[in-house]
């Protein structure tokens, strides 16, 4: 995964760096170093203009609050929802960003799994 820095740099999911083969997940709205992100997100299985939002907020300590919205206007059969209403809906996205999140702390500490 690589950011672009600013507004209106590219959110990458990169196979190969050599042959720059890569898929872009969306662009940044809001750069506010060391405060606040916010980028569009769509995911692969999503349609041309389907997108929704990712805001992390980096607040005092090592506290980051993410939430990820727009899943409403996507339609009810959407893949990204698995079939999934409501309650379950919602937390199995919940559970597949802290998957991303305790993988990305992984990767920052330099360890290849989960802490």
């Amino acid at each position: 995964m690589r950011f672009e820095a600013g507004v209106g740099g590219r959110f990458l999911e990169v196979y190969d760096e050599a042959t720059e083969d890569h898929f872009e997940i969306g662009r940044v709205l809001v750069w506010e170093p060391a405060s606040r992100l916010v980028f569009r997100w769509r995911g692969r299985s999503f349609e041309p203009g389907q997108t929704t939002e990712v805001d992390v907020r980096f607040e005092a300590g090592t506290r980051i609050v993410l939430e990820h919205r727009g899943f409403e206007g996507l339609p009810a059969d959407h893949p990204v929802r698995h079939g999934l209403e409501g309650p379950a809906f919602t937390q199995m996205i919940g559970l597949w960003w802290a998957d991303l999140l305790v993988s990305a702390r992984a990767h920052g500490a330099g360890r290849s799994g989960p802490a």
